[in-house]
């Protein structure tokens, strides 16, 4: 009998087809599903490396919330229509006061290891004055003219001489003899100002002062002045800082007097006004008579800088807000301090106008 028509041989023949062909569409998926799975490999590492961007651009929003205030962030003219004058005093100084570029972690000036500069002298100065030993400041004793004396110290003062005309400076030699009677050395003096290598004159520095008193020029537009208009070189903010420090000192007996001027007077008005002062939210006070103003400012918006004063008896006109009214204890008091009011700096410094 032949084997094709044995059934049972027919029948494995057939299973193994169907086995072969159920194996090839088995490595058919099998190898669609490879595919599939490569590709779900790669989107998902780049969806790791999305995923970690938007992480670090959250923390970096995060932050630049909280830098603008969290979740309280109020309303200003620059993300809002709230005019500028309705703004708050702390907001219209951050507003104007607000820099653009990043802090550089390091501090404010000269940093160290800067080489230091300072006012150079001329080699032609335009005058020379000398400046002898008359007296013995140790014992009074009078230095005989024919004494010899030896100039011991040289300093140049640069003052101003007109504008576009370049500045004029003046030599002082400063004279050292032997005293006679004490034996001791006696130095002759220089005028006033004239103590370093180099300085400048009186009528600068009342430029710098009038203009930044008076006309209320800002620092870098008086030293910018200085430089263009009257010619002198190197002239920095700084110096007019310095400048206005010294004879701010000079001052104070011209600023106690008007004020004890204005404490005597029958009347006198008073008033204040908020401001910012190296950040920090201070006052501006006015007192004022009828003939002079006395113009300071204060951390302290009460009691504390209307005692600056001292003994008063002056009437001053009543105001809507509370911190006039324990004044009135104090100007109607015939001169007296009441208990508990704090007493004022001695010589407090004080900004004229």
């Amino acid at each position: 009998m032949s084997l094709d028509r044995n059934p049972t041989v027919t029948d494995a023949i057939e299973a193994i087809k169907a086995l072969r062909e159920e194996l090839d569409n088995v490595k058919d998926e099998l190898s669609s599903c490879k595919s599939e799975v490569s590709r779900l490999n790669r989107n998902n590492t780049h969806l790791v490396v999305e995923n970690k961007s938007l992480k670090a651009e959250v923390t970096r929003l995060m932050a630049e919330i909280e830098k603008l205030g969290g979740s309280k962030v109020e309303k200003d003219s620059t993300n809002s229509s709230v005019p500028p004058t309705q703004q708050s005093i702390a907001g219209q100084a951050a507003l104007r006061t607000r820099s653009l570029r990043e802090p550089s972690g390091r501090p404010s000036g000269g940093q160290k290891g800067h080489v230091g500069h300072e006012l150079a002298k001329t080699a032609n100065p335009a005058k020379k004055e000398e400046h002898r030993v008359g007296t013995c400041p140790h014992c009074g004793a009078v230095i005989p003219e024919d004494a010899e004396q030896v100039c011991t110290m040289t300093t140049q003062v640069i003052d101003i001489a007109g504008i576009l005309a370049e500045p004029e400076v003046t030599e002082h030699l400063r004279y050292t003899a032997i005293c006679p009677h004490c034996h001791k050395k006696a130095h002759a003096k220089l005028p006033s100002g004239s103590g370093k290598k180099t300085a400048y004159g009186p009528k600068l520095q009342a430029l710098v002062i009038y203009l930044s008193v008076v006309q209320s020029v800002t620092f870098d537009r008086i030293a910018e002045t200085m430089r263009d208009v009257f010619c002198v070189k190197s002239f920095s903010e700084g110096t007019v800082k310095n400048i206005l420090e010294r004879n701010a000192k000079k001052l104070l007996p011209v600023y106690t007097a008007l004020l004890e001027h204005i404490g005597k007077e029958e009347a006198a008005g008073m008033d204040e006004t908020g401001v910012y002062i190296n950040k920090l939210l201070c006052w501006f006070w006015c007192l004022q008579c009828e003939k002079y103003c006395y113009v300071f400012a204060d951390r302290s918006r009460g009691i504390k800088a209307q005692g600056i004063g001292g003994t008063w008896h002056t009437a001053v006109p009543e105001e809507a807000h509370t911190l006039y009214r324990p004044s009135q204890h104090l100007l109607h008091a015939g001169g007296q301090r009441p208990p508990g009011l704090p007493c004022p700096p001695a010589q407090k410094p004080a900004v004229p106008l």
